[in-house]
């Protein structure tokens, strides 16, 4: 969107004339995988090691960029005798969730110094939009289920960062039920030498290759505990 400038005081009428030419929105042609790369790494900003670390929201996918701009040089007000009085200005821009947003927050902390006070500024009014949405669900969800009671622990939705794989821990010689584990396709590719209809396989030029999926839902196994052919009792020898 292309940024507007809102004066009380009349605007020049250049200003006016390039205003009424040129368009409000422009659609930029991204390759979505960068940014999905650029989403990822602002979500990484109000995380632990990252430039507003003190602004993290627990169980919301919040992401943002952090600023700050001098007011003027900073060796030229220490020259001046200004040091704190020509703080620099600091920036946050904070959105949620990461793909798709619903809300944005541009936070200016004139003379904050550096964007982590701004981020913490952002994610007072991310959280309070957040909870009031996942309120606002909850209310409805009551109101079209007799009887409904939300269950413990956080709310998982379109604000709560991804969900990452875990695997069930397992106890070394206890028997597994492999089948318990949800069913999940497995994709593969392949290359193989293709053999002529006498069997002949020395024409090395005939390759194939192709993408397989199959179901990988593990059966039901119990751990080893020695390697194929070596008896556990052994030791080892």
């Amino acid at each position: 969107m292309r940024p507007h400038v809102a004066v009380i005081d009349e605007l020049p009428a250049d200003y006016k004339k390039v205003s009424a030419t040129q368009l409000a929105e422009q659609r930029l042609q991204i390759d979505p995988r960068n940014w999905q790369a650029v989403t990822d790494a602002m979500a990484l900003v109000p995380a632990p090691g990252g430039t507003a670390a003190s602004a993290h929201i627990d169980n919301v996918d919040f992401a943002g960029k952090t600023g700050s701009a001098q007011t003027m040089s900073n060796a030229l007000a220490q020259r001046m005798g200004q040091k704190h009085s020509m703080n620099d200005n600091a920036w946050f821009v904070g959105f949620t969730p990461r793909r798709d947003p619903d809300i944005i927050v541009c936070v200016l902390f004139e003379g904050g110094e550096h964007g982590q006070f701004a981020a913490r500024i952002a994610a007072q009014v991310i959280k309070a939009y957040v909870d009031k949405q996942r309120n606002h669900a909850i209310e409805m969800k009551k109101a079209s289920m007799p009887g409904f009671v939300p269950g413990p622990g956080p709310v998982h939705d379109k604000y709560s960062p991804p969900r990452q794989a875990v695997q069930p821990k397992q106890a070394a010689g206890d028997e597994v039920a492999m089948n318990a584990r949800p069913t999940r396709n497995a994709e593969f590719t392949g290359v193989w030498q293709e053999a002529d209809n006498d069997g002949d396989s020395s024409d090395n030029t005939r390759l194939r290759g192709g993408r397989f999926q199959l179901s990988a839902k593990p059966a039901v196994g119990q751990l080893a505990r020695a390697a194929p052919g070596m008896d556990s009792a052994s030791n080892g020898r």
